[in-house]
């Protein structure tokens, strides 16, 4: 769906952190400006890179990004009211500095209607419907001991 910023409205927000990892990991990042309700819907991107610190890493010029040896990805990004969900695969023996950036993109929807296919799914407890079995038959049946 091809969506133009006439129809919405859009802020977009940038945050990143450093993590030291190998192997694979479940990341929670909370942020306010991350949105979900009747009025705002919050798209997130993320990317993330080996670097070192060549300086203070607080501050972008002290950050040296380059392209390593070892894969690594962001997936699964599941965006909550407040926070995401994001796994961090890197492939590689030992724990590495990995820069993860994230862009957060809030569409203002109109006049405060979300369109229907956006709506959240009410979560109702439906009964499963259970079919009977056919048993095969088997040769003697053992009986338990009670």
């Amino acid at each position: 769906m091809l969506v133009s910023h006439r129809h919405y409205p859009a802020e977009m927000i940038y945050g990143d952190f450093a993590v030291r990892q190998s192997g694979s990991a479940r990341i929670v990042v909370r942020n306010p400006d991350i949105r979900w309700d009747d009025s705002v819907i919050s798209q997130v991107y993320a990317t993330a890179t080996e670097f070192k610190a060549t300086g203070d890493p607080r501050f972008f010029h002290g950050i040296e990004c380059f392209i390593g040896e070892a894969k690594i990805s962001v997936s699964n990004i599941a965006v909550r009211p407040g926070e995401m969900h994001l796994r961090l695969d890197v492939e590689w023996d030992e724990e590495l500095m990995v820069l993860v950036r994230y862009h957060i993109v809030n569409m203002e929807l109109k006049a405060g209607r979300r369109p229907e296919r956006l709506r959240p799914v009410e979560e109702k407890a439906v009964p499963i419907k259970q079919t009977p079995t056919k048993s095969k038959p088997a040769g003697k049946a053992k009986k338990k001991k009670t």
